[in-house]
């Protein structure tokens, strides 16, 4: 169907002799023109997938002509098709639409844009609501971590619906992944105690710029750990992360 047609297609869509049904579900690959679609949409039921694939072309126009007029279902997949194509106006757009709900599947949605989407579809669902961080025990937050995206973790941290504690093994993966950068962000939050196991971990991984980080934190009981700091560094030559822990003064009543 060409744009120039506007008046031709209106001709045939009032012709009852016509069945332009099929036209509509070919209208749906790409290039939407707004005018004809509205024109078709008059006399046909749309097709259900001409919603997902306006998304995943990037055609705003028709995506909000097809939720205006109602009748297209909006399920996790539009969501998914938005997040994994990096379409933001796309997801504003549904959230917009109330029939949607982006709770189902213990916030499958937002755990997706955590993992699929960006910084900014993140925000937008913690915005909005209906998104539960926390849910099966702030499992986004870990994933975020596993994968390094320091800003992220940043933006769920702040929401206390998110709590850190449920994993215990959140600063190592923050180390594995997102180094210093991450390692800061995590300390920097005060439900996020470092361990013993946590120095362990570095120290095994030669990651000493982390232990110095984790014996600096007053939260750590050093005393669980400082003999096998002191091993280590002296065996690989880390004066500093040395003088560190014989310099600590909760060190000072323990007799080495």
């Amino acid at each position: 169907i060409e744009k120039e047609n506007v008046c031709m297609v209106k001709e045939l869509v009032a012709d009852k002799r016509c069945n332009v049904k099929e036209s509509l579900k070919a209208f749906s690959c790409a290039g939407f023109d707004t005018a004809i679609l509205k024109i078709l949409l008059t006399k046909y039921e749309p097709e259900r997938e001409m919603l997902f694939t306006a998304i995943e072309y990037g055609c705003m126009k028709a995506v909000k002509v097809l939720l205006a007029d109602g009748r297209v279902p909006i399920t996790v997949s539009e969501f998914t098709c938005a997040i994994q194509n990096k379409q933001v106006t796309a997801l504003k757009l549904l959230l917009k639409d109330r029939r949607a709900d982006v709770s189902v599947g213990d916030s499958f949605v937002l755990r997706d844009a955590a993992m699929h989407g960006t910084l900014p579809m993140v925000k937008l669902l913690l915005k909005d609501g209906r998104s539960d961080p926390g849910a099966r025990e702030s499992q986004v937050l870990t994933s975020v971590v596993q994968r390094g995206h320091v800003q992220m973790t940043e933006c769920l941290l702040q929401d206390m619906r998110v709590n850190p504690c449920r994993e215990e093994y959140l600063i190592q993966y923050g180390m594995d992944k997102g180094g210093q950068k991450m390692l800061e962000c995590l300390l920097s939050d005060g439900r996020i105690y470092p361990t013993a196991n946590d120095v362990s971990c570095a120290i095994e991984k030669k990651q000493y710029d982390s232990v110095l980080l984790l014996i600096q934190d007053k939260r750590l009981d050093i005393s669980r750990c400082f003999m096998e700091v002191i091993v280590s560094a002296v065996e690989d030559g880390k004066q500093k992360v040395l003088e560190k822990v014989l310099r600590d003064v909760r060190l000072r009543h323990i007799v080495v």
